[in-house]
């Protein structure tokens, strides 16, 4: 049965690459964390500009929040409630009361804050005082009890606990999406204490300070009592990532850093496998399809929105059978403009005077300074679309260039202002190419005709705004004669590319067969698969990349035609594995006292092969003392290690012929290549294969 629980999520439903875009990622999986919170009351003056995750620049209200907060500020409405006296569905009032506890103007039982009656212009008790302090959350791990060095705003979300996953819903109506991830419960190994010490408040917070790079950093004084107290049992949103060009060791977030080790030694301690799940889930990517083309980082968000509509030419056919997923695609395409528009404004920034500007003039005075600058441009069709220049105003103007939710309402109308003032921006070029628009500016003095075909831009754009919010709400559109997603396609790309002029330069990477950390991933699955996990994590590394030379997923390439003109390294690299297994095992005996003829005579007396009898007097007695040998006499001296049980099954296990068999090759060397052929070297590698399969339980022990 399912279960509510409390979760923080910092990345909501974001992906990684999203976040961190210089990271290009091979696969991420996604895990909800328990811990212990515990909060904390810190001075308000030690944050002063200082970013708390989960915590955003303040903002003024919208007309929907300040009504909710007023209702609470009269009496203690439920949701239900809520949402019957202002007419608003039930799940946006709840996404506005969570929003609300965000910003700090309700507390966890919809009380309203000092801060939210100040927002609303209620008058204060004087029992209330101003609050001086700012509650935050730290998180204790459950089982060593140490506190991980990052602050949390009191702000989690709802999970739905359903063993072994948790599913959270974030966003409001017509934007939700459900996040889900893997579980780790952890057990407490002794009851969590009621409050932290102040020891355990200041470690942390000089963990903060003390890490590079960190947004988190914080002003602090020792000799300052902080309160705490425990909070409650939550689950913290992680994701493990693999990196393309570093497949050894999985990235774990918090969805703040990069990279937590605090988090990922945590997780381990959990459980087994991050790596090798990472690994095997990047593998089954690159091999569903023949080529899967990932990207750089640069523009993501605008492929992601494209891609659905560059497939539909391969298949068309098939699609246009399929309503759902052409509304689906015209839907990108209104998002892919609007991410253009984002991408192209933080290429070429609006002056700090032009945003000062339009911060302080009214929405009615922004919208005619800016159609006074699209007239200038010889954007004269704009002035029959003042709706499309009326939502530029304050709070929207300072943080649509940081938004993870572009406007095509804010964006188009800035786009145009900086381009008055900013000549390299390319948006009127941009504008002139979409359908029916004039090529040729013109002045005062423009015909007619001209500027009614300019106006197919905007009303294109409109159009396209329109069509995205009809799907967003009502999973429905209703397109005029002339529009058809295949023609709005070629439109938006075009657009863009002219927008943004590498958007098609960007480095593809084929994943299939050019990328390194593809064939390496390729190889260790493969490996792992034929050895079993448990003996292949166990190798030393220098003994995985022998292992990784000899990979079976090479045997339909290019290596195939290499392991045959160079099976003398092939085989090589099969008598280092053995070697290097062999000494291992010898190290973890006490030293061999036993004489080689002794060994011999002992083989004979059990009907073992002998063949290993030609191996040197040295460097038998150097195996025996520990020290570098050959590969036949690792193997006599482990024989001479093992009991009359064990040495029957090494036997029966037939090593001891697969040793003289390899050191016989090796042997001939020079001629190799005449000796074996492909079927042998394959079989040769499938028997070290077994042999290390046998051996690995004894490295294991």
């Amino acid at each position: 049965m399912a279960e509510n629980v409390k979760c923080i999520s910092l990345f909501l439903e974001k992906e990684y690459q999203n976040k961190f875009p210089s990271i290009p990622v091979l696969a991420e999986n996604d895990y909800f964390v328990e811990f212990n919170a515990y909060e904390v009351f810190l001075p308000k003056t030690w944050l002063e500009g200082v970013a708390t995750s989960n915590t955003e620049q303040e903002e003024s209200l919208n007309i929907f929040e300040v009504s909710v907060l007023r209702l609470l500020g009269i009496g203690n409405y439920s949701a239900v409630d809520l949402s019957e006296k202002l007419c608003l569905p039930l799940d946006l009032v709840q996404f506005i009361c969570q929003r609300l506890k965000e910003s700090g103007l309700l507390d966890s039982n919809r009380q309203i804050t000092v801060r939210g009656r100040q927002k609303i212009g209620q008058a204060t008790t004087n029992d209330e005082p101003v609050q001086d302090e700012i509650p935050h959350l730290l998180l204790m791990s459950r089982d060593n009890q140490k506190v991980m060095p990052m602050l949390f705003s009191r702000c989690e979300q709802v999970g739905e606990l359903e063993k072994p996953h948790i599913n959270m819903v974030v966003g409001s109506t017509g934007h939700a999406k459900n996040v889900r991830g893997r579980c780790l419960l952890v057990k407490e190994r002794t009851k969590h204490p009621a409050m932290l010490t102040q020891g355990q408040i200041f470690d942390a917070l000089r963990g903060l300070a003390c890490k590079p790079g960190n947004r988190q950093q914080i002003r602090y004084d020792r000799k300052v009592h902080i309160a705490s107290t425990y909070y409650a049992p939550i689950f913290l949103h992680a994701k493990a990532v693999l990196q393309n060009g570093f497949i050894d060791y999985a990235i774990v977030s918090d969805g703040e850093s990069i990279h937590n080790d605090f988090l990922r030694e945590y997780m381990e301690r959990q459980i087994k496998g991050i790596d090798t799940k990472l690994k095997e889930k990047a593998y089954r990517l690159s091999t569903k399809q023949k080529k899967i083309t990932k990207y750089d980082g640069r523009y993501p968000e605008i492929h992601v929105a494209l891609r659905q509509q560059q497939k539909r030419t391969e298949t068309a056919d098939e699609r246009r059978n399929t309503e759902r997923q052409e509304r689906q695609q015209v839907q990108g395409l209104a998002q892919a403009i609007e991410w253009a528009l984002l991408y192209h404004l933080r290429k070429y920034p609006p002056p700090m005077e032009l945003l000062a500007s339009l911060e302080v003039q009214t929405p009615e005075e922004n919208a005619q300074t800016l159609l006074n600058f699209a007239e200038r441009l010889g954007l004269t069709a704009a002035k029959m679309h003042p709706k499309m220049f009326s939502r530029v105003y304050g709070r929207l103007v300072r943080g649509c260039l940081q938004s993870d939710n572009p406007s095509l309402a804010i964006l188009l109308p800035l786009s145009i202002g900086t381009a008055a003032k900013v000549p390299d921006s390319r948006i009127v070029e941009a504008l002139n190419t979409l359908p029916g628009t004039a090529r040729i500016p013109f002045g005062d003095n423009e015909p007619t005709d001209i500027a009614n075909k300019r106006e197919n831009a905007f009303s294109f754009l409109n159009r396209l705004d329109r069509y995205g919010k009809e799907i967003r709400h009502n999973d429905e559109w209703h397109p005029i004669e002339s529009d058809d997603a295949e023609k709005l396609y070629a439109a938006v790309r075009q657009f863009v590319q002219v927008l943004l002029p590498d958007y098609d330069n960007q480095q593809l990477m084929e994943d299939d067969s050019a990328n390194a950390s593809l064939q390496r991933l390729s190889a260790e699955i493969t490996v792992m698969k034929a050895l079993g996990e448990d003996v292949y994590m166990n190798m030393p590394p220098d003994l995985q990349e022998q292992f990784l030379k000899i990979s079976p997923d090479k045997d339909d390439s290019e290596e195939k035609t290499g392991r045959q003109v160079l099976a003398t390294k092939f085989v090589e690299t099969l008598s280092i594995i053995l070697e290097k297994i062999l000494s291992s095992l010898l190290h973890a005996k006490p030293i061999i006292n036993m004489e080689k003829s002794a060994v011999i005579a002992r083989l004979q007396s059990q009907g073992i092969s002998t063949d290993l009898s030609t191996v040197n007097d040295r460097y038998y007695e150097n195996a025996c003392q520990q020290q570098k040998a050959t590969l036949g006499a690792y193997t006599l001296a482990y024989m001479a290690s093992l009991n009359d049980t064990e040495l029957t099954k090494f036997a029966e296990k037939k090593i001891p012929e697969l040793a003289y068999e390899i050191a016989g090759y090796r042997g001939h060397s020079n001629n190799l290549n005449m000796v074996l052929d492909e079927a042998l070297l394959l079989d040769l590698r499938h028997r070290v294969f077994e042999a290390v399969k046998y051996l690995g339980g004894f490295i294991n022990e």
